[in-house]
């Protein structure tokens, strides 16, 4: 009954999954990028350099259009350089949207000031996969650096340092070039989009885990790492947070880093990969002003509007106020920094020459409206200019302000002042100070919305002499619309609490919302985990206007440049899904500091809220987060059935080996999740040894992720044993007709042969691993296990059919019929003693064991036991296939890849499965308890230190397979009588 139950949990893990999977590929949120076009034929010039010889693999590009190319070909360069990095497979040719509109910019202002884009082809490597590769590719853009800046020596006040952007693993390229010795001072700027930054999104080799870990230990050493980038600008405070070089700084203070990430779409490297603890400045492309949209992986270098902001951004480090040098970045971090938190987080500085703007109440209407919800409409436009005055008091009632303006052409429109004097019956000030700091933009930038919220008694309190606000509103002969939501944010609060992880019906938030009521905020309590997703459904009740909209704005308080604008025009139903990158840090107070929505509505409409648990985008955060974890699992898994294979044996008796599928089911396999948590605390006590990964992790993700592992074995079992049974009965057709015949005398040294075949077999693999790659050996090793396979089942089908004619002989002929190889089996005591009910002696376990042990039959023990190892063979041949991808790929180059991280688990593993080939395993021994608890251990290592550091199974499987192979030859043979 518990194996059902194991088998039903693990299939219904599984089963969510997929669904999540499928969520991912198929419904996670539509495509609204807008594609890049070009106007002339892109050319992508290559230049050439002495140390190009060292690495005839990769190139250096110049990008160009039409007949700027042949200023290209001529090594005639006037703007400011840039480097782009391809990432993981990726082609140089990616920069053409980036380059193509920087360069329709430059021709606009006659090319006095522009960018020139170069490109580093790095033959499109799997840099994301296999790490081997990342230091030729560190070394070559290095040498890149230099050549692209001696292109400048010859033009006056040539550009002494490049901006770097790099795309994926590009990323970190760059920001490990910026550690190569002389190379900092060479680098203005560094932009890494959708790249994994301190974490590689899968360890897959320990050439790639040591290159991370050696990147981010320089940069900790040369580096002011800030607890919190960018917090000062986004309290609006002139102060710029530890971000000033000053003298005796670190050497790559100077080194203004951003970094992008591509939100939900991008399912390669999730969001929280792509912020990073050196970053100046993080930016999600889902809250960059004018994109406001999630991009997926390979979308973000082509998306128009991201484009677009990327390249406002980059001239805007151009040092266009010194004449003499129009082709040089900006030197001046905190101004790069200002700029880059204006275009990727719509933060705004006050200048101090900004203080005070002067009123001409000669053309002014000051109209004073003591509403606090209102909406006005000016179809042909103002004639003249309208002040809207909005008074500060201590009323409850006038406690928070939301404006919000259409179609204004002027982001400077809120003031603050003293309006204490008179013109006739109108009250006004003749200066006040602009807080245009406030002002921001509502998605989608095509509608043209503006919005600001105010804390009318917080302003008030700063500014004691203040009597009102100020919305100021130019002539113009445009269309016009503008609304005034003044309340106590108490009664615009809405607080849910996130439901448990096992219900997800509807609740009711919100009947029906306020007339005019145009914001509301959610508040969403108990939200601390990265794969909780609440699905927030508002619908249309009534409404006035045209077109009815919904904007929200997720903060989650505990992360920065993570707030996600979701919007929705025209739609009277709307969904909109709330969800956190990263776990909530311990000690962080989620109960005043939680998740908040705040909703933008139509006032004009009036709306109902509801809420529910989102399953669907629930498990496509599970799947994009934690789906690295199913290999360690799997192995784990393994290990576990193996232990209980061997341990199925009764004490005393001769040895069998278990069914697969049946230790699978029945080796408790979800209580090793408890089991692990217990070994990690444990390991934390002592100090010595090596820190556990990732713990403090729900354990539903455990069990789910645990159970589709064990699902996916049973399944491939199935498959496996599919397999072996179609190949074995196609071969068994001819060896029925030849069975129990004499064999010709050629034969025997044909049978000779075969004998040997297993040890020849794996010297050939061992000089194929050491020769070319060591996967490729792996997999051919699982091509050769597969063989053995077949011939085992084809002997026990041999065996078996002439067992049944013995039978049939004695019975109907008293014939006994014995074939070369046959001997008597021995009657077994102790199974007769075990068996006797009257015995009375036999517990519940024993009785299962003794089940398990009548049932396997003497010809599939050998089947059993190297099954599991077949599927462990094709688990570390699957881990290293990035290496075998990347051997083939640089063959022409070399017929061996070096390093190869596979090298040395193929060695132990062929050697290993040499000598158990060769074997007639598994031997009637004694110390087969001593192995199962090895297994158990190797089992916990897998699920402790193996999840997210995938590359360390590799040693856990070769070690395995040595402890096995260590067992079947030392160990004490049992006779039994």
């Amino acid at each position: 009954m518990l194996s059902k139950c194991v088998v039903v949990t693990s299939l219904g893990s599984l089963l969510l999954v997929m669904y999540g999977l499928l969520i991912n590929i198929t419904k996670i949120e539509e495509n609204r990028c807008k594609l890049t076009y070009m106007y002339e034929y892109p050319q992508f010039v290559r230049i050439n350099f002495a140390e190009n010889d060292q690495y005839p693999a990769y190139g250096l590009y110049a990008y160009s259009e039409g007949q700027l190319a042949q200023n290209a070909r001529n090594m005639l360069y006037r703007g400011a350089p840039v480097i782009f990095i391809p990432g993981n497979a990726g082609s140089y040719k990616q920069v053409r949207s980036l380059a193509s509109v920087a360069l329709r910019k430059g021709l606009d202002n006659g090319l006095r000031y522009h960018l020139d884009y170069f490109t580093v082809d790095l033959n499109e490597q799997y840099s994301g996969l296999y790490g081997g590769v990342l230091n030729y590719q560190v070394d070559f853009v290095s040498l890149c650096i230099h050549r692209v800046l001696s292109l400048y020596k010859s033009v006056p006040g040539g550009s002494p340092t490049v901006i770097l952007v790099g795309h994926s693993m590009g990323g970190k390229i760059a920001q490990a070039v910026a550690t190569s010795p002389g190379m900092a001072p060479l680098i203005n700027s560094i932009v890494a989009i959708s790249s994994p930054m301190d974490v590689p999104v899968l360890a897959m080799d320990h050439y790639l885990q040591n290159f991370y870990n050696s990147v981010n230990s320089q940069w900790k050493q040369n580096r002011t790492v800030c607890s919190s980038p960018g917090k000062a600008a986004r309290l609006k405070v002139e102060d710029d947070y530890c971000l000033t070089p000053e003298k005796g700084s670190r050497p790559l203070d100077h080194i203004l880093l951003v970094t992008v990430g591509g939100g939900i779409r991008d399912t390669m490297v999730h969001d929280s990969l792509t912020n990073s603890i050196f970053g100046d400045v993080h930016a999600m492309t889902y809250n960059v002003p004018n994109v406001w949209l999630s991009v997926d992986h390979q979308c973000a270098v082509w998306c128009l509007q991201f484009v677009l902001v990327m390249n406002r951004f980059l001239y805007s480090l151009l040092d266009v106020e010194n004449k003499r040098v129009a082709n040089k970045f900006l030197e001046n971090k905190n101004m790069r920094h200002k700029n880059a938190l204006f275009y990727f987080k719509n933060v705004k500085f006050m200048e101090s020459s900004e203080k005070l703007v002067k009123n001409d109440v000669r053309f002014e209407d000051w109209i004073e409206d003591i509403r606090r919800n209102f909406q006005l409409t000016f179809e042909t436009g103002l004639n003249r200019t309208r002040v809207q005055m909005i008074p500060l008091n201590s009323n409850p009632l006038y406690r928070y302000m939301k404006a919000e303006v259409i179609n204004l052409d002027t982001e400077n429109w809120i003031f603050g002042c003293s309006a204490i004097e008179m013109d006739i019956n109108m009250r006004y000030c003749s200066t006040a100070t602009p807080l245009y700091n406030f002002s921001s933009v509502l998605p989608p930038a095509e509608n043209d919305r503006q919005f600001a919220e105010i804390n009318l008694h917080d302003i008030k309190a700063q500014n004691p002499s203040w009597t009102h606000l100020l919305l100021k509103f130019l002539k113009t002969n445009e269309a016009f619309k503008f609304t005034v939501d003044i309340n106590n944010l108490d009664d615009r609060v809405l607080d849910i609490q996130m439901p448990k992880w096992f219900s997800y019906s509807q609740s009711q938030l919100l009947d029906d919302t306020v007339l005019g009521a145009s914001f509301y905020k959610l508040r969403i309590l108990g939200m601390d985990n990265s794969y909780q997703t609440l699905a927030i459904n508002i619908d249309v009740r009534s409404c006035n206007a045209e077109l009815p909209f919904v904007v929200a704005n997720i903060s989650v308080p505990w992360t920065d440049g993570f707030t996600k604008y979701s919007y929705y025009y025209k739609k009277n139903h709307s969904v909109i899904y709330a969800y956190t990158p990263y776990d909530k840090p311990n000690g962080f107070n989620s109960t005043t500091n939680p998740v908040s929505i705040d909703l933008h509505l139509n006032p004009s409409c009036r709306y109902t809220l509801s809420y529910s648990q989102s399953l669907s985008v629930m498990m496509a955060r599970v799947v994009q987060q934690f789906g690295q974890w199913i290999p360690a699992h799997c192995v784990a898994i393994l290990l576990l059935a193996i232990k209980h294979q061997v341990s199925v044996t009764p004490d005393n008796e001769n040895f069998k080996c278990g069914k697969l599928h049946t230790a699978l089911s029945r080796s408790t396999p979800f209580f090793i999740v408890t089991a692990s948590r217990v070994f990690t605390k444990m390991v934390l006590m002592f100090k010595v040894l090596p820190q556990p990964e990732q713990y403090d992790f729900s354990i539903l993700i455990s069990v789910i992720i645990h159970g589709a592992s064990l699902s996916l074995l049973l399944i491939s079992t199935a498959f496996a044993w599919a397999a072996i049974v179609f190949c074995g009965n196609f071969v068994h057709k001819i060896l029925l007709k030849i069975v129990c015949l004499p064999i010709p005398a050629l034969s025997s040294t044909v049978v000779s042969c075969i004998h040997k075949f297993p040890m020849v077999i794996g010297g050939i693999l061992m000089s194929v691993a050491l020769a070319s790659c060591g996967s490729a050996a792996l997999i051919c090793a699982c091509v050769v296990y597969f063989i053995i396979l077949t011939k085992m089942y084809e002997s026990y089908l041999e065996h078996f059919v002439l067992k049944t004619a013995q039978r049939i002989a004695q019975k109907l002929f008293g014939i006994n019929i014995r074939c070369r190889g046959d001997r008597p089996e021995k009657p077994l005591k102790a199974k007769e003693e075990t068996n006797d009910p009257a015995s009375g002696n036999q517990s519940p376990e024993a009785a299962v064991q003794r089940q398990e042990y009548d049932n396997v039959h003497h010809g599939l023990i050998d089947i059993n036991f190297h099954l599991p190892l077949f599927l462990l063979l094709i688990l570390i041949s699957l881990l290293n296939f990035p290496s075998f991808l990347t051997w083939a790929k640089h063959y022409n180059l070399s017929p061996s890849l070096k390093p190869d991280a596979s090298l040395i688990p193929s060695v132990i593993i062929i050697g290993s499965l040499s000598v158990l080939w060769q074997m007639n395993v598994p031997r009637n021994i004694s110390g087969y308890r001593l192995l199962s608890g090895f297994l158990y251990v190797a089992a916990v290592v897998c699920i402790i230190y193996c999840q997210i550091s995938l590359y360390r199974l590799n040693f856990i499987i070769a070690i395995t397979f040595a402890a096995i192979t260590i067992h079947q030859l030392v160990g004490l043979r049992i006779n039994n009588e």
